[in-house]
C-alpha cells in the first residue's frame, strides 16, 4: 500500500473525484480487510460531492471493514437506507478512519466482496450503488 493510499485510508470523507491517480480504493480496503493486524473495524463516508447541494444535504455512501470477510454499507441521504440482507440486528461498532468511534446502524453489515462491489460501483457512477438491494432504514 502506497503512503498516499495509507494517509487516504485514515481519512474520515473520502471525495472519489479527488482521488489520486495511482490509488485503487477497492483494492485498499480488500488489503486493509485481509490485514491481520487490522485491530478494529474501519469505516468511511464515500461522497461524490455535488456544486448544486449544501455539504449537509450530499449524498453519500457509508463504507465499513470489519475483516476478510464481513463489512458494511449504508446510503445517507433521505431517506436514509440499508441493505435488504443487513445481517446486525443491533448497531456495531465501527472507527471512521481507524480513529474515531462512529457505529454502523443496524442491519448495515454485509459480505465484504458485497462492500468491494458497491464501492467499485460508486467510484465509477457517483451514484448509490445498484449492485446492493437497499430498504429505508428502520
Amino acid at each position: 500500500m502506497t503512503a498516499s493510499t495509507s494517509d487516504l485510508l485514515r481519512s474520515n470523507d473520502i471525495d472519489v473525484r479527488q482521488l489520486p491517480p495511482d490509488v485503487d480504493l477497492v483494492d485498499a480496503i480488500r488489503q486493509l480487510s485481509q490485514d491481520p493486524e487490522l485491530g478494529c473495524p474501519w469505516s468511511w463516508t464515500l461522497s461524490n460531492l455535488r456544486d448544486d447541494l449544501p455539504w449537509y444535504e450530499q449524498p453519500a455512501l457509508s463504507v465499513g471493514v470489519r475483516d476478510s470477510e464481513t463489512g458494511a454499507l449504508a446510503w445517507q441521504d433521505q431517506p436514509p437506507m440499508v441493505p435488504a440482507n443487513g445481517t446486525n440486528a443491533e448497531p456495531i461498532d465501527y472507527w471512521l478512519g481507524g480513529l474515531h468511534h462512529t457505529p454502523m446502524d443496524a442491519h448495515t453489515e454485509v459480505p465484504i466482496e458485497l462492500v468491494l462491489r458497491a464501492v467499485a460501483e460508486y467510484v465509477r457512477t457517483g451514484e448509490r450503488p445498484t449492485c446492493v438491494e437497499w430498504i429505508a432504514a428502520r
